[in-house]
């Protein structure tokens, strides 16, 4: 009889895994997550695509990436002059920074204009310079060549900004069963950009990028403290440390994305995850198995379960997934950066154990042994919690028959196995989670980077609101504009009921109404351009009103409130809109056309994304209409509806051809007429 003091114990985890889902039952469960599409897998398809195809309605759109986003440098010289860092924290108050007044007179200006006479051969500015390193012709070495959809989620996730609002969240249904995939492909978009962002040429381009800045602001900080050591009288002598300045605020930068990022993700599936748990425990199913145990095919594996224990178990799988690419995924590490502190090195006792999984997890800036350390420390922990639950089956007899023995196994398709099974498995993945991310961060004290950042002083004049032009509509009465007014104002104003500090922006996100027909404009686009550009430079424009983009009550928009499209399948899409109008449009440039090809000027967006997505695009300069309209195009009536899913791009597809093909019939039929 063999000694129960010497189990082997990773060889009794293993078995008893392998009595619950043997391995060639569980390797089709995995192949099956990945054709579903709900969790992150295919971010290869986004990236660099060996030709680069016209997009447009049968083919992705594919754009330029940045990397490091343009925008930030102009955040980064503001965190330079306040000490104000991206998630609303001060840099410590004995950091030097810079004033307003150098700012403008010497980052942005050449130094043959300021700096001393050895510094005079750069042709280019501090900020032109690093301009030049994020992307450009000079150097464009480390540009990246990306799907429209995967760069929309990403210039989100570099603002710090959710994937998807709390309004629009449950316009589209994403809590309800049937909606689960598009909840789960909107979790996976959040992550592929960390597995983009993560890939090894494109780690090493960023990293380069950062770099090569750092470098422009060695130079700028050896020239200026010259300058300042120089000045004349009490002035601002102390020398700056502008390398330090640009690394502890991408540090900060980074950590927001991340935190920010991961927390929106994890939340979203415990969200989803909990009823589906209780939908498991209590469904019964409607053949009870039997036997034999243990199942010895995909068949029998399937045979227990009813269709409805098959479609949770497949959630849960998916969620599993989308939490585990999540865990070892959402990091940026900075490895390589300099002026940042770097992670001390591993030895190689401390490899060989990580990669056993039966130690806590240890992080990592290798991708790749980060993600096997933690499937690893995942499959050890599930055994961990199958082995003491047997234990605790074990006593259970024990103290009820004073006999010990096989515990009797409860059917395959038992809702509780199948509850207590899968809260092994979460359990297993929180602890895996936590080791190797520890407890969770909050960012900004609980509100959004760009929420912080709007409300700093200074910050409320702004500008927030739209101008709306009432233009003629066929068939509108004036009583019936009142109504769709009154609608559309009320629906405008209910946003950001998820978000922390924002009822002072709440009074800021108003409208200023111009009727076109009392100015004698007849509706056109053109038109409402011109009298705009002359009304936005006059006394009369109100104050923080936008300047470069207005909006505009067309027929659709009214007809959008006063007559409803059928809800979309699934939901979401058809609600009701309002058309954006870029003043700054123009047509001659075509610079920028293959990357929106039949853009025009205008943007029909939801109008519950005017204030917590077009307003923040516009603040933050992260995107204008133009880079707005790629992810509208493919929508039936070209209408911006946030982030894009596979369900929704399939269905969009599917109209759009159904409609193709409706016309053709239509022509052909006319043309056979005698």
């Amino acid at each position: 009889m063999a000694d129960p003091n010497n189990v082997n114990m990773p060889e009794l985890m293993r078995a008893l895994m392998e009595m619950r889902v043997p391995e060639h039952v569980r390797a089709p469960v995995h192949q099956a997550s990945r054709d579903r599409g709900n969790a992150p897998f295919g971010v290869e398809e986004d990236i660099n695509p060996p030709w680069r195809p016209w997009g447009g309605e049968d083919g992705k759109v594919w754009i330029v990436d940045r990397i490091l986003e343009p925008q930030t440098l102009l955040h980064f010289l503001e965190f330079a002059c306040t000490g104000d860092l991206p998630s609303g924290k001060k840099t410590a108050p004995a950091t030097r920074l810079l004033s307003v007044a150098e700012a403008n007179d010497y980052f942005s200006q050449p130094y043959s204009t300021w700096a001393p006479a050895s510094f005079h051969p750069k042709p280019e500015s501090a900020v032109g310079g690093a301009s030049i390193h994020i992307g450009s012709y000079e150097d464009y070495a480390r540009l990246q060549t990306v799907s429209k959809d995967l760069h929309a989620m990403k210039s989100r996730i570099w603002e710090g900004m959710v994937p998807v609002s709390e309004r629009r969240w449950r316009e589209r249904g994403c809590d309800e069963t049937e909606n689960f995939n598009v909840a789960c492909q909107l979790m996976s978009g959040v992550v592929n950009v960390f597995h983009y962002l993560n890939k090894d040429k494109v780690k090493a381009d960023l990293r380069e990028t950062y770099n090569l800045i750092w470098a422009r602001s060695e130079t700028f900080e050896r020239a200026l403290n010259l300058v300042r050591a120089a000045a004349e009288g009490e002035g601002n002598k102390e020398p700056v440390s502008m390398t330090g300045l640009w690394a502890e605020f991408m540090t900060d930068h980074y950590e927001v994305m991340v935190n920010t990022a991961y927390n929106w993700v994890s939340e979203h599936v415990d969200r989803l995850r909990g009823p589906v748990l209780d939908r498991l425990g209590s469904h019964q199913p409607a053949e009870p198995r039997s036997g034999p145990f243990p199942v010895e095919t995909v068949e029998d594996f399937v045979g227990p379960y009813d269709r409805v224990q098959w479609d949770l178990t497949n959630q849960l799988h998916d969620l599993m997934e989308i939490q585990a690419h999540a865990d070892h995924s959402i990091f940026l590490p900075m490895d390589g950066y300099k002026s940042v502190p770097q992670p001390a090195g591993e030895n190689q006792n401390s490899v060989d154990a990580q990669a056993t999984g039966m130690h806590p997890l240890v992080f990592t800036p290798d991708r790749e042994r980060r993600r096997e350390r933690y499937v690893m420390r995942l499959k050890v922990l599930s055994r961990e919690n199958m082995v003491q639950n047997v234990m605790r089956e074990q006593m259970v007899l024990y103290a009820m028959t004073g006999t010990r023995g096989v515990v009797p196994p409860l059917p395959h398709n038992s809702p509780a196995r199948l509850r207590a099974t899968s809260e092994e498995q979460v359990q297993a993945q929180k602890k895996a989670g936590l080791e190797l991310r520890g407890p969770k961060k909050v960012v900004c004290e609980g509100e959004q980077k760009w929420v912080r950042q709007m409300r700093r002083p200074g910050h409320e004049m702004r500008s927030w609101g739209f101008v709306v032009y009432r233009v003629p509509v066929p068939g509108v009465s004036d009583e019936e504009f009142g109504d769709f007014k009154g609608k559309f104002e009320a629906d405008a104003a209910d946003w950001g009921s998820e978000l922390k500090g924002v009822e002072g922006m709440r009074e800021r996100s108003r409208f200023h109404w111009v009727d076109a027909w009392e100015h004698g404009l007849d509706g056109s686009i053109e038109g409402l351009r011109k009298h705009f550009k002359t009304f936005a430079e006059s006394d009369d424009f109100p104050s923080r009103i936008q300047d470069s983009i207005f909006l505009v009550a067309d027929e659709h928009s009214v007809r959008s409130y006063l007559n409803p499209l059928p809800e979309s399948v699934p939901p979401g899409d058809n609600g009701p809109s309002i058309l954006a109008v870029d003043d700054e449009f123009d047509p001659s440039d075509t610079d920028h056309m293959e990357e929106s090809p039949g853009f025009d000027g205008q943007l029909r967006i939801l109008t519950s994304l005017l204030w917590d997505e077009l307003s923040v695009f516009m603040e933050r300069q992260t995107y204008r209409l133009m880079e707005m309209w790629p992810v509208a195009m493919r929508h039936p009536y070209g209408v911006y509806t946030g982030p894009v899913t596979r369900v929704q791009d399939g269905n969009w597809r599917l109209l759009q051809t159904l409609k193709r093909d409706s016309l053709k019939m239509f022509f052909s039929s006319r043309d056979q007429r005698p």
